[in-house]
């Protein structure tokens, strides 16, 4: 889960994907409580940089939070300025998920993944995708989707799950009737891994 913090006029404010965003007030100037007094406190690292936080409550999760910053990396040169997936690339890389695929490159190609169930070699489908961000994430259904195209019945339900929570990258889009085809048996390139992947971990 990652978190974005910014401050304004004595007050920090906290957005988190699924929790939403929190306000909070400061105690110190590395502690802080928010508006139902559960504490955040960061912490510096050994050069006096704010590396870390730690929150003792999520809304509705209870369960403490111990994150460490995320630092951007030199970008791909071969992932163009104006990509509608540099963001998506861009943050995968910065987390260590998504890296050069040779030398210093992005390499836009099919993406390749080895799970035990699956030949490594094999290039994974949209479809398959779908399937093991869901099982990773699972997600619940957002609202109704109706999907369109050639989706395996072994998959429906995956792809049906991230398209309602809008786990989608953006070349897939709403049509006019309410449909939504997630291409799912074509193969999934990097660039799509990319988009799925950083919405999945928002």
């Amino acid at each position: 889960m990652k978190s974005k913090f910014s401050y304004a006029d004595g007050k920090l404010l906290m957005e988190t994907g699924a929790p939403g965003k929190h306000i909070f007030k400061m105690i110190t100037p590395l502690l802080f409580e928010d508006e139902s007094g559960n504490k955040l406190a960061f912490k510096k690292d050994h050069l006096g940089s704010i590396e870390y936080f730690y929150y003792d409550s999520l809304e509705g999760l209870h369960f403490g939070s111990d994150s460490q910053k995320i630092h951007r990396k030199q970008p791909f040169p071969d992932v163009a300025e104006g990509s509608k997936y540099k963001s998506f690339i861009d943050d995968l890389h910065a987390l260590d998920i998504m890296g050069a695929k040779s030398g210093s490159r992005f390499e836009k190609k099919q993406m390749i993944a080895g799970l035990p169930s699956f030949d490594p070699n094999a290039i994974i489908t949209r479809q398959t995708a779908a399937v093991m961000i869901q099982n990773l994430k699972e997600l619940k259904p957002a609202s109704k989707v109706r999907l369109s195209g050639q989706t395996d019945a072994w998959a429906v339900e995956a792809v049906t799950v991230l398209v309602s929570q809008d786990v989608i990258d953006p070349d897939t889009t709403v049509q006019a009737d309410g449909t939504v085809d997630f291409r799912s048996n074509q193969p999934l390139l990097r660039q799509e891994a990319a988009a799925l992947l950083d919405k999945a971990i928002k």
